[in-house]
Order: structure tokens, then sequence, then C-alpha cells
């Protein structure tokens, strides 16, 4: 059983909302949709880069972004399957911890971790100069450079039916950074539980353990299912404010470096990646 180095509090939906969208806030595939679903709305930027989770009408038009952006609470796109009642909590993981989250199923992460979906073996293969889908590895270069200038990444965001076994919905690119690094420092995340978490299109392939070795060309057995039109995460590292979970307070603060996230179809990735 997997235990957290430390628990930083208990989280929730409102958290986890908050954190996604200001992850996304400054990218170039997404960003300008949430200005203009945010000018439609008659929102201010402020909603994302500043969230006040103590405001129930700002959770909830918060939540009506995400879900209007990514599927969010409507079983499609990213959160396809997604169960409708998760435990969150905000935690730091060890080196020997994070190194077991898999990434998201789908094709460009599953070729990159050489169908593993370890992020120590994708580190393995893009150190060897390996590339998925002939998709250059200096974003995964660069930002783990970050990690060895003593900067810290905001919270990254994993999800399981149990904290043994967790995928990472959000920040498969910092993920990767850190095993670059070689884990310099604990991971600080958000944590996500729920039973039925593997009913999540983004979650595995359908194998009988969690622990069993994964064929190592998994998508060729198993077409990834993730979002049906090929969602998944892809991060350019941009230097820009950004807002991280403060354990502490009820808002999200500390300026810190901001994350852009794009969509990858097929290991295609939009938004200059």
């Amino acid at each position: 059983m997997l235990v957290v180095v430390q628990v930083l509090g208990m989280s929730g939906e409102d958290e986890m909302v908050a954190s996604f969208l200001s992850g996304e806030l400054t990218s170039r595939r997404f960003g300008p949709n949430l200005r203009s679903h945010l000018a439609a709305g008659g929102q201010a930027e402020r909603l994302l880069t500043h969230p006040d989770l103590s405001d129930a009408g700002a959770n909830f038009a918060r939540r009506a972004l995400l879900a209007a952006t990514r599927g969010y609470g409507e079983n499609r796109d990213l959160f396809e399957n997604f169960p409708g009642r998760v435990t969150w909590i905000r935690a730091l993981l060890s080196a020997d911890e994070a190194s077991g989250v898999r990434y998201l199923d789908y094709s460009y992460w599953v070729e990159l971790s050489g169908g593993s979906r370890r992020p120590a073996d994708a580190a393995a293969r893009i150190k060897a100069g390996r590339r998925a889908f002939d998709v250059p590895n200096e974003p995964f270069v660069d930002a783990a450079h970050v990690l060895n200038r003593g900067e810290r990444f905001p919270p990254l965001i994993f999800v399981g039916e149990r904290q043994d076994a967790l995928v990472c919905l959000e920040g498969n690119l910092r993920l990767t950074a850190y095993a670059l690094a070689g884990f310099p420092t604990e991971v600080e995340c958000l944590i996500g539980t729920a039973p039925a978490m593997g009913r999540w299109a983004c979650w595995q392939p359908m194998w009988s353990s969690w622990a069993r070795p994964w064929p190592a060309s998994s998508s060729s057995v198993h077409p990834p299912r993730c979002g049906r039109g090929g969602w998944a995460e892809w991060e350019n590292l941009e230097e820009a404010p950004g807002h991280r979970a403060d354990p502490g307070a009820r808002t999200m603060s500390s300026p810190t470096t901001r994350w852009d996230t794009a969509n990858c179809r097929r290991g295609r990735c939009a938004g200059g990646s």
C-alpha cells in the first residue's frame, strides 16, 4: 500500500478544478478558448488566476468552464467516464512513490514510455534519443533543467482507485521532467481516489492486475481509449506568473512557473509543442 509522505490537507473538487484551469489559461491551444468562454460569461481572468475556493458562485463558474472546454461532468473528451464522486487530498510524494505513477492511457505517452506508461522508462528513452511519433523531446529536457535550478512546479493531479495505483490526470510533462532529473524533490500533488476510477477512459488497458507487466506494444494490442477524439495533455514550459496550491489557505496563490497545455492527437501536438 502506498503511504503518502505527507498529507498537506484535505482538498476537494473545487480545488482540483481551479488547479486544472489555472494550468491551461496560458496555453496557446486552450488559453484563447478559455478566455472566449470567460468573456461570453462576463467573467474576468481573475476567476482563474486568483480563485477563491470559499466563493460558491465562482466555484460553480469554474466547473462550468471546465465542462465547456474539457468535458468535465459531461462524460466526454478528457473526462469520459470520469467518476462523479472523488475524494481529494493535497499531498507530497517521495521519489519512489511518484515514480510509480503512470501516464494517461493515450498513444503518445504509451509510445514515449515503450508501452509501460512509467515516467522512468520514458526518461530512459528520452536520454537515449528516442522520440514518440517524431515529436521533439526538448520540452522535457527544458523542464528538467528548471527543476535542477531549484525551481518548484505547480501541483500535479493524480487519480486512482486507491493511493497505490495512480494515473496522472494533469502534469504528465512535469512528471517526466521529475523522472529526467532523478526526482530531486518531493512531488507536490492533488490525489483523487474513487472505486469507479478504473472506468475512466484514460485509465488503463483492462489487464488483470495493475502490477502485471504491460506488452511493449500495448497501443497496438489495446488502442488507447482516452477522450475518443484523442484528448491528452501536452505541456510547454512557459515562464509566466502562475498559481499553486497554498496548503494553509482556501485560495490558490503563491506565484510559480506556469505550464501550458495543448491538445495532442496521435502524437501531433498543437500549440508549438
